[in-house]
């Protein structure tokens, strides 16, 4: 990555402790230019390399090389795409893809940054055809008279909740790419003789201060909110000139992000995100879980299974709770006695 000068919020620039500008990384964006300096994209043309997949975030649930993503978008012939879930949540900071109108008769995908999104668009919501909803004649009151729904801008019943509707802006970027080599290629060019513009981050970043020259009086301190340049990977969508592929996932299975410590979005969230799917797949093969009552989390290996694929030895098997299911795991020689009757619960079992 390259280095790009640090603001604070009055937009000075901030200085190191010797004296020079302070610098941090420029995003992961550099990696196009890293890409055609280091030659790496003709050493992939050498072996033959066509299609690419990539993603740039902690997540736990990521698959590498996606077959079935890459697949689809390679037999849609596109030179990009993207795997997308639903944003259920305005306040999720996730960025959504967009289609930016450049001229009445141009436009192009691009990426819109949670951080760049105005609350009003952020929030806003489809619209709903009430009379599909509930389409037909509707008596009102206690009378005999009846209405037309789709006569109406707004239900006539009391109970129908706004909030409930799809945002309007809900592919969310989960950093989950495809480009073509040829794509790569033109982007990292691209990039060479016009570099891609920059975002405006808001981040924490050390900074410093002294008394005029006195470079030893400075002193350490933590500035919030100073601003930082970046560029992204998914930048380069901009420059799709035949449209972007967008693959719709879903969260359960595409998605268990890893961005703070505890609570949501934590290596805890995304071990229970994990067993809770790899126990889906044990379920639907046959197997069954003995929990104990106390919970616990199971994992099948990468090396047994990518999507619940190869899961027969599994069948008719007793899975106890803090369980990984490795490459030549057999299942317990003698059925389990059912946690259930230990606390005095129905079981099916004789």
């Amino acid at each position: 990555q390259q280095e790009a000068p640090v603001f604070d919020v009055e937009g000075k620039l901030v200085l190191a402790p010797d004296g020079s500008i302070q610098t941090s990384p420029d995003g992961n964006g550099s990696i196009y230019r890293a890409l055609l300096k280091s030659n790496a994209l003709e050493d992939m043309k050498k072996r033959g390399v066509r299609h690419l997949h990539c993603y740039s975030v902690d997540n736990a649930l990521i698959l590498p090389a996606d077959c079935e993503f890459v697949g689809y978008c390679a037999l849609q012939g596109k030179s990009s795409g993207a795997k997308v879930i639903e944003k259920t949540s305005p306040e999720e900071k996730v960025g959504v893809f967009a289609r930016e109108i450049i001229s009445p008769s141009s436009s192009r995908i691009r990426v819109l940054e949670y951080s760049e999104i105005e609350p009003s668009v952020r929030d806003e919501r489809e619209e709903v055809v009430f009379d599909e909803v509930l389409p037909g004649n509707m008596r009102i009151d206690d009378d005999s008279s009846f209405v037309k729904i789709e006569k109406y801008n707004r239900p006539p019943w009391t109970h129908f909740n706004p909030d409930n509707r799809r945002l309007r802006f809900r592919l969310a970027n989960i950093a989950n790419h495809y480009f073509s080599l040829e794509f790569l290629c033109k982007v990292a060019q691209m990039t060479e003789e016009d570099s891609m513009e920059y975002h405006v981050v808001e981040k924490d970043v050390p900074c410093y201060y002294g008394d005029g020259d006195n470079t030893a009086a400075m002193t350490k301190q933590r500035t919030k909110k100073a601003i930082k340049l970046e560029s992204f990977i998914f930048d380069a969508y901009k420059y799709s000139s035949d449209g972007v592929t967008i693959f719709e996932g879903e969260r359960k299975l595409d998605f268990a992000p890893v961005k703070r410590a505890v609570g949501d979005d934590s290596p805890e969230s995304a071990r229970r995100m994990i067993s809770f799917l790899h126990s889906t797949w044990i379920a639907k093969n046959g197997g069954r879980i003995q929990w104990g009552g106390y919970g616990g989390l199971v994992e099948v290996s990468p090396l047994v299974s990518l999507r619940g694929e190869n899961m027969e030895i599994v069948k008719d098997a007793d899975v106890q709770r803090d369980t990984s299911i490795e490459l030549g795991w057999k299942p317990p020689s003698e059925r389990q006695t059912p946690w259930h009757r230990y606390y005095g619960k129905h079981s099916s079992l004789p």
